[in-house]
């Protein structure tokens, strides 16, 4: 309500109360979850959107997170970078778990295609060591250390390699 100074002095009301009712009609029509929707006050709305944003925010520190890794590894194979001193534990503990990923992966697939291998054409050479390239400092061969931890997403990465 307000009221008019240079006029009358009568309060008008705004919304009108036709417009008032209309729009009230409009709300009890929607489902229940969209009317609790528009009937939050600003504290809570601003609290959720926090929270989705904060959710957000998260998911892509932790995908920034994974390319800084195969960054690294992308790095160290070509020769870019020769060796992990200058990464923070964190990142090195994260490049030798997704190297032990991949590791593990050509063993299940070199498994599976020696099951194949009676019954198909295709020739499988026989499992060698993995050799470590010389960019590494780090034995490929030895297993990983890994631990069920998430990695540590950091504020800030320094990527030395680049």
């Amino acid at each position: 309500m307000m009221y008019n100074i240079n006029e009358t002095g009568d309060p008008v009301a705004w919304p009108s109360i036709e417009e008032a009712k209309d729009m009230w009609s409009k709300l009890m029509d929607m489902p229940e979850a969209v009317q609790k929707k528009w009937m939050q006050d600003s504290k809570t709305l601003l609290q959720q959107q926090i929270a989705k944003l904060q959710k957000k925010l998260d998911n892509l520190k932790a995908e920034n997170y994974k390319r800084e890794i195969t960054n690294i590894i992308s790095e160290l194979s070509v020769g870019l970078c020769k060796n992990l001193d200058d990464l923070s534990p964190e990142m090195v503990k994260g490049v030798k778990l997704e190297v032990a990923k991949h590791r593990e992966a050509i063993r299940n697939r070199i498994v599976e295609l020696r099951a194949q291998g009676a019954s198909s054409s295709v020739v499988v050479a026989p499992q060698e060591e993995i050799v470590a390239p010389h960019a590494f400092q780090f034995d490929l061969n030895e297993p990983a250390a890994v631990d069920d931890d998430p990695p540590i997403v950091r504020e800030e990465v320094d990527l030395p390699c680049n």
